[in-house]
């Protein structure tokens, strides 16, 4: 899945598209519209104003579309989720976002948004990144489990997953590491106190926990073929009818 990286590689595609055509060749599937903030195509979802699509960024949509190339709207403002949707062909993703309903930010999607990407047939998936998911601090399980069941009852049990967007919990990433990637993403239009790398979801510090998110949705009354969705098989189906439209 590309996200970040391929934020910056839209930097350097500019306002030429048959550059799109190179980044398919070498197999790049997913491709976000903008990062935090203002591109060429729109405007990011830290941006002041949230003016949307820009001409070309329409003109970009359509070229991804014809190259089957998914389209990406984790790190995009408002209106430019909105009209993504609107605009694109086929079925877009947000990848890795948290919903706004359960705790305002501006990563998270909005209910408007969400009802909009389920007329589309989208998909969704959930990130775990405790700053996001409750910015007040102290994020547990049940919180990512909340942001879950709020985006299941919106965008429909088989239009979400799990993004998971976060590695800085794990033991063996180093603080000089911690420092350079915290310095990067600033530089990248999150804003100040937006993140903490020591911050963990106490019952996912690990990987290794990940059984541990499983056993919460069925405690929570998913069926074994829903969990087995929300973990994973909802993203490949998503794939499919994207490659399909």
């Amino acid at each position: 899945m590309v996200s970040y990286s391929a934020c910056r590689t839209l930097l350097k595609i500019g306002k030429d598209l048959g550059k799109l055509d190179m980044l398919r060749d070498f197999g790049t599937r997913v491709i976000q519209l903008t990062f935090n903030t203002r591109n060429y195509v729109g405007d990011g979802c830290t941006e002041r104003e949230q003016s949307g699509l820009s001409t070309y960024g329409i003109e970009l949509v359509h070229r991804m579309n014809e190259l089957n190339i998914i389209i990406d709207v984790s790190h995009s403002g408002y209106q430019t989720t909105l009209d993504a949707i609107r605009y694109s062909k086929r079925p877009i993703a947000i990848t890795h976002s948290s919903c706004a309903a359960i705790a305002r930010h501006p990563r998270a999607k909005s209910d408007e948004q969400l009802k909009a990407l389920k007329d589309a047939n989208g998909y969704i998936g959930i990130l775990c990144c405790p700053f996001f998911i409750k910015p007040q601090g102290r994020a547990g399980l049940e919180d990512f489990l909340r942001h879950i069941d709020h985006a299941v009852e919106i965008v429909g049990v088989d239009n979400v997953g799990i993004g998971a967007d976060w590695g800085g919990w794990s033991p063996d990433f180093p603080a000089e590491l911690q420092m350079l990637a915290q310095a990067r993403l600033a530089s990248h239009g999150f804003r100040k106190g937006e993140l903490s790398f020591g911050e963990i979801i106490p019952e996912f510090d690990a990987w290794t926990s990940w059984p541990r998110i499983t056993a919460g949705l069925l405690a929570r009354g998913y069926s074994e073929a829903e969990v087995a969705g929300l973990i994973g098989n909802n993203w490949l189906s998503f794939m499919q009818r994207h490659d399909a439209a």
